[in-house]
């Protein structure tokens, strides 16, 4: 959106709130599944820090709650007119990237 439609206030007030739902149903899914999981794979509440597994639905779950500020910031910058700096772009980017990776390594590990 910072690319294609930031620059366009028509468009972006048309784009912005329908982008954030379904952002935030994504987000919503996500977390839910991922609840699931780990109610499933973890034996009790300690194996989130006595496991492997734990420790890494502990960090996803730090990067999906990062990833959910950075997207209202996003969002309140954009609904008020401002462009969000780039650099938190791509920060969030970066970020969105180790999520994928620690998803990843979720999928492989027991």
């Amino acid at each position: 959106m910072l690319v294609l439609v930031a620059r366009h206030r028509a468009l972006l007030e048309v784009v912005l709130p329908r982008f954030s739902r379904l952002a935030t149903g994504c987000l919503i899914a996500i977390t839910l599944t991922g609840v699931v999981t780990a109610q499933i794979r973890l034996q009790s509440w300690d194996a989130l820090v006595t496991t492997g597994y734990g420790w890494l639905v502990l960090t996803k779950t730090a990067c999906l709650v990062g990833l959910a500020c950075l997207g209202g910031l996003a969002r309140r910058r954009l609904a008020a007119g401002r462009s969000p700096v780039l650099r938190w772009a791509g920060f969030e980017t970066a970020l969105m990237a180790a999520t994928l990776g620690i998803a990843a390594a979720l999928s492989q590990s027991a």
